[in-house]
């Protein structure tokens, strides 16, 4: 090509150039020698085993154009280099991450290697300075030290100025990769890293784009997607949203390379002590008597596995350290952080009276430590005499009113939390009455709403009868023995004196007035707000009718289709089913009031009939077709017709729609893009979510419409076509005359046959009466027929109208009757 050509031509000139050098050189007697042909090195970086990958040839240095290099060419260049072929990787914006700028011609292009090669010379390419590379694309190379590994899951900082301080970097597959920050990337992901790397996990700082502050970190980049709790262990314990190799690109196309994750740590709160053999220290805690053990040896501080760890373990340490051992508090699996490098002692075995952890029996210092990992370090809290309160002690805290808030509580003169798991109602009545409430109406709510607490969480999976005077006299997995984080802190409403609302009250509130809003209940005088999880029209039904208004077309709405509440989320999975219920607290619901997994953006709604209406809630009409089967979809809601957006608009949307409306629901057309034309006025909803069974549109899930999602050019419609039957018609077919034939019955808009098992002369007078005829009638068996089989268990004495509402079930395969032994009839004119 001619850039090829064009770039060809430079490397020949300086070709000619260096040996000119050399021949001058040689005339003078002198011996010039710059390098050897295909000696490499490193140029650029911040020190020799990063930067700019260089070759010698002919006396001069040369660059290697990035065209086809990869992990590959790294491990071969780095293994020349004296380096380790493992970890090697090709730096990421070369010219960006380089310190000094370089002109040197391109020597080589298209590289390509096995891995196994001791040198780039033994690799194929496209030929001495046969290239067709811009001077931005020259490649760089990142090496580790000779003798270098890690495992996955392995991280360190790089680029930073302390050791506590960098960009991530996190193992896979023996290599160090960096971390996209896309967005999800904040200070609990920090703090995950931070205790992992041995430094405070409180405090720690998530730097969203870390490259602008320390500078890229060059190599390779991971997908990320990590979503912890910040009390993993581990980044690989998070949960993780995308694993796509391939992900890395949306990072950097999208973020404008190069973004990347990286923290800020604190560094480790250790009490200040000389490391001798035996001495022991608290690492991470928050005050100096609380915190992960940690036991000096042969000059190394390493930690304490938490397998058969006990209070009279915990007890020894606090004598050992100089507080008191009386009422020492467990903390299990890594409360206070993970340690690093050593783990030293597992499985001791105190009595509670030894002077020094030492003295304990244990499986040895260092052995059986490998069935342990830092996830596994222990930790303690001991009674600190410089702050007082007393055991067990609860109190509120975060809460708006004295009767509400975070569960707190005191042990060893502590104070810590409560896990949400299993907490319910007689857990929360317990508390209302050790802090002088009455017990009636207790609530207690998760998902630390009344806002994190720090510390040890001191209980979970409690299990309380209800009648306990104090929270620790109730079963419980043990103080400090949790798998929780703070983000499960438990918190109570109690009842109040004075409330302004009774319990199970209901207010619906930002609506089009006081028939409609979002549904909000009272507990122990608090509003709070209703989770849309299986709302629906029975739902909105009970909350019509409590609040005075007809059940009768009431309308669920989902989503926080009125603007999301505040407060709690008392009630979640509602069940309604209008068989016996006169208020929303009395539906089915299978947890306690507070108890909800959700946020406030499902909060649930309702619209209510009121008589003024011109149009009833949930009415549909079909507009701008050329027939009545077709048209632009309107619904009437609150009294006015709206629209419906056609995003995700389906064949099951279009079958429920044509039900309703009376037409056929198979064969139903679903059209998008405001086909008959476009409306006016409000558009209803965003889009709907049916099976294709439901009777009404609105008993489909949808969502509000907003109207930077829909315009009237996405209005939806349909074409539906005649139902082939109604429900229970009958007819008469194959006789000779009307009067005479097989019987037919409609079920679903399809005709199928009748089964002659139990029919007698009661059941065929149904079906004369229904179809207008009367006289004798005469039975005929064995007629052959096909389709559906109906089998029915008779009419009885005959007096019914339609044979439809004999009983009767459906047999796709029916076991009892054949198509040989369907009924027809003959009947009398």
């Amino acid at each position: 090509s001619k850039s090829r050509s064009s770039a060809n031509m430079k490397s020949l000139l300086l070709l000619c150039a260096a040996f000119l050098w050399s021949a001058c050189s040689a005339q003078s007697g002198d011996e010039l020698t710059v390098c050897s042909d295909m000696d490499a090195m490193l140029t650029g970086g911040e020190n020799a085993r990063e930067g700019r990958v260089e070759l010698c040839y002919q006396n001069l240095w040369w660059s290697v154009c990035d065209d086809l290099w990869g992990a590959e060419e790294s491990r071969v260049l780095c293994r020349q280099l004296g380096f380790s072929a493992d970890g090697a990787r090709p730096l990421r914006y070369t010219l960006s991450y380089l310190r000094t700028p370089n002109t040197s011609p391109f020597l080589l292009d298209d590289v390509q290697c096995t891995g196994e090669e001791e040198s780039l010379l033994n690799c194929s390419h496209a030929g001495l300075m046969n290239h067709d590379c811009y001077p931005s694309e020259q490649v760089g190379t990142l090496c580790e030290p000779e003798g270098f590994s890690c495992e996955d899951g392995d991280l360190r900082l790089v680029k930073g100025e302390t050791e506590y301080e960098g960009i991530v970097e996190i193992c896979e597959s023996n290599q160090f990769w960096s971390i996209c920050n896309d967005d999800s990337w904040d200070s609990r992901e920090a703090q995950v890293v931070c205790s992992r790397l041995g430094f405070g996990r409180e405090d720690a700082i998530a730097t969203e784009n870390a490259a602008e502050v320390f500078g890229p970190a060059g190599g390779p980049i991971q997908a990320g997607g990590y979503q912890c709790s910040g009390l993993e262990g581990s980044l690989t314990s998070c949960l993780r949203y995308t694993t796509n190799p391939f992900y890395f690109l949306f990072c950097d196309l999208l973020f404008f390379n190069p973004r990347e994750g990286g923290v800020l740590c604190k560094p480790p709160n250790t009490t200040n002590v000389t490391c001798d053999n035996g001495v022991i220290r608290l690492a991470n805690g928050r005050l100096p008597s609380e915190g992960r053990v940690e036991l000096c040896y042969n000059g190394e501080w390493g930690t304490v596995c938490e397998d058969d760890w006990g209070e009279e373990d915990a007890s020894v340490v606090c004598r050992q350290i100089g507080y008191g051992s009386e009422g020492s508090v467990i903390a299990l699996a890594s409360s206070f952080g993970e340690g690093a490098k050593y783990i030293f002692l597992n499985r001791l075995l105190c009595e509670g009276n030894e002077t020094s952890l030492l003295d304990c029996p244990s499986d040895g210092l260092g052995d059986g430590v490998f069935f342990c990992d830092h996830s596994e370090d222990a930790g303690v809290v001991c009674p600190d005499p410089a702050s007082q309160c007393e055991d067990g002690a609860v109190w509120l805290v975060g809460g708006e009113t004295p009767n509400e808030g975070r569960v707190e509580m005191c042990f060893g003169n502590h104070t810590g939390t409560v896990c949400h798991d299993d907490f319910h109602t007689k857990e929360a009545s317990v508390v209302c009455r050790q802090l002088g409430y009455p017990t009636e109406g207790s609530i207690p709510i998760h998902r630390a709403y009344f806002g994190e607490g720090v510390g040890v969480i001191f209980l979970d999976d409690l299990e309380c009868a209800g009648n306990e005077t104090g929270l620790v006299e109730c079963q419980h997995r043990g103080l400090g023995v949790t798998n929780c984080g703070h983000n499960r802190d438990v918190g109570v409403i109690c009842q109040a004196e004075n409330a302004s609302c009774s319990n199970g009250d209901i207010v619906l509130r930002d609506g089009t007035g006081p028939h409609s809003g979002r549904v909000e209940v009272c507990f122990n005088g608090r509003w709070g707000t209703v989770c849309d999880d299986n709302w629906d029209s029975y739902d909105a039904a009970v909350v019509c009718a409590q609040l005075n208004y007809s059940s009768e077309n009431a309308v669920a709405v989902y989503s926080s289709y009125f603007g999301e509440g505040t407060g709690p989320i008392f009630l979640d999975d509602v069940g309604c089913s209008l068989e016996n219920e006169t208020i929303l607290v009395e539906c089915f619901r299978p947890n306690d009031p507070g108890v909800s997994n959700c946020e406030h953006s499902e909060d649930a709604g309702v619209f209510c009939s009121i008589p003024s209406q011109s149009c009833y809630n949930g009415e549909l009409r079909l507009v701008g077709g050329s027939t009545d089967l077709e048209g632009r979809l309107e619904i009437c809601v609150d009294g006015s017709w709206s629209t419906v957006c056609d995003n995700l608009w389906s064949q099951d949307d279009a079958a429920v729609a044509c039900r309703q409306l009376g037409f056929a629901a198979t064969d139903a057309a679903p059209l998008s893009g405001a086909f008959f034309g476009p409306g006016t006025g409000d558009i209803f909803a965003d889009s709907f979510s049916c099976y294709g069974k439901e009777q009404k549109l609105l008993d489909c899930f949808h969502r509000r419409a907003h109207t930077e999602a829909c315009r009237h050019t996405q209005d939806a419609g349909v074409i539906c076509k005649k139902t082939p039957c109604e429900p229970g018609e009958v007819r008469l077919v194959g006789g000779q005359i009307p009067s005479e034939g097989r019987v037919e019955l409609c079920v679903d808009e399809v005709f199928g046959t009748v089964c002659d098992d139990s029919f007698d002369s009661a059941d065929a007078t149904i079906v004369c009466r229904q179809l207008g005829y009367h006289g004798d009638r005469e039975l005929i068996d064995d007629v052959i027929v096909h389709g559906w089989v109906k089998v029915g268990d008779g009419c009885g004495d005959g007096v019914k109208d339609i044979i439809y509402v004999c009983a009767h079930c459906v047999c796709p395969q029916p076991p009892l009757c054949s198509l040989e032994r369907s009924l027809g009839r003959v009947l009398d004119s």
